[in-house]
């Protein structure tokens, strides 16, 4: 016969399964929270140990002849560099300026003009002296023969957030009198593109390119690129194919080319909404309040520095060719310039004047010699009618 339980007995046993329930999920949400901790430790660890070991500029800077990449950055010029292809040459002086060599002091008297803008300042395809920066200097120059300066400040493939933060580390260290501010209709684009932009394949790699902000850690930078690395290892080999994410970016240049936008209403809205992730952003509502953000902050800047800022919206050729006239963009730039007080130009009037000559556009955005020359006149005419009279004539020297 077995032995019974005494009362006491069965009374600790029942307290035991009564306190177990709540002493269980104690015990798991202590061992959580030392997991995290540990965790934690780990990635710091990691992260200062990644951090001796490499600068930002080792995992994230990537270089191209006359061109440097950062994920968080996007382009800038590198300095001393140059690139020769048939028909043209670049040269990038030693303040980083596709220019000729000049002192970052600006010298007596000298009034100093910097055009700020992407590529279609810099001028891909001709040669610095057939620019439209360069074209305009020696029409100021050959005016009254005053000590104009004006500056190449154009950079490959750069939105309104990279040209602040050029015009902060660059720009201001040269003392311009006048910035003409030259927004061409994609600079709402963030230097790894729109997160919308990226549809399917892998996951990781979408991820990162979503949110390069990840990258700013120097450890995730480090693992992702061997991840990456691997990837493109397993293509390269004939394994099985990394499906990387599509960049719909450039979704529209089959439509550009079909040419039926320019006589057709329908085909030009179909144009522009293609071109969403591209120059299309204009017609966007939502891009807008983060660059109407940093104009203010270049608006904060010049005033700081007392440089006289001017607002000139640089079109795209399908506004020029269309024969429907789609100007939203330049409209909402001008009530931009109107609250800011700034100056305004906008170039298409002109454009579309002289179409009917020697073609302007060498493909969507970027001019030829002949809109080079162009657009160098039309802004030699705005600067004498609207800017230039009202200069002091201490500030153009003698």
């Amino acid at each position: 016969m077995s032995p019974q339980p005494s009362p006491e007995t069965t009374g600790n046993t029942e307290s035991t399964r009564r306190a177990n329930p709540a002493g269980r999920p104690g015990r798991w949400k202590r061992r959580a929270l030392l997991a995290a901790a540990s965790l934690i430790l780990s990635f710091l660890v990691c992260e200062m140990a990644v951090r001796l070991l490499f600068s930002d500029d080792d995992l994230n800077r990537q270089y191209y002849s006359t061109l440097s990449y950062h994920v968080n950055e996007g382009y800038e010029l590198v300095p001393n560099t140059e690139e020769s292809v048939p028909g043209y040459r670049v040269r990038i002086n030693s303040l980083g300026y596709r220019d000729q060599e000049f002192p970052a002091e600006k010298p007596p008297g000298t009034f100093r003009i910097l055009v700020l803008g992407d590529s279609v300042v810099f001028g891909p395809r001709v040669n610095l002296e057939e620019t439209f920066t360069k074209r305009l200097e020696a029409r100021l120059r050959a005016q009254d023969g005053g000590p104009y300066e004006v500056i190449n400040g154009g950079n490959p493939d750069t939105g309104m957030g990279e040209l602040l933060r050029i015009f902060q580390k660059r720009d201001l260290q040269v003392q311009p009198d006048l910035v003409l501010v030259c927004f061409y209709l994609n600079d709402s684009r963030p230097p790894v593109g729109f997160r919308s932009e990226f549809t399917g394949g892998d996951s990781i790699v979408r991820g990162m390119q979503k949110y390069p902000g990840l990258r700013r850690s120097l450890f995730f930078s480090w693992a992702y690129g061997k991840y990456y690395q691997a990837l493109m290892a397993r293509r390269l080999a004939g394994g099985p194919n990394p499906n990387l994410p599509f960049r719909r970016r450039m979704q529209w240049v089959e439509l550009f080319e079909n040419g039926a936008w320019r006589e057709h209403p329908a085909a030009l809205n179909e144009l522009i909404e293609a071109a969403e992730f591209d120059w299309g952003a204009a017609w966007r509502p939502e891009t807008w309040p983060e660059v109407e953000e940093q104009f203010r902050a270049l608006d904060h800047l010049c005033r700081e520095h007392r440089i006289r800022p001017v607002l000139v919206p640089m079109p795209v050729s399908v506004q020029v060719h269309a024969s429907v006239h789609r100007t939203e963009p330049q409209e909402h730039l001008a009530r931009t310039a109107r609250a800011l007080g700034w100056p305004f130009y906008d170039p298409l009037p002109g454009l579309l004047r002289a179409r009917g000559g020697p073609p302007l556009f060498d493909d969507h955005c970027h001019f030829t010699v002949a809109g080079h020359e162009e657009m160098a006149g039309l802004l030699f005419q705005f600067l004498n009618a609207s800017l230039l009279e009202t200069v002091p004539a201490s500030e153009v020297g003698p």
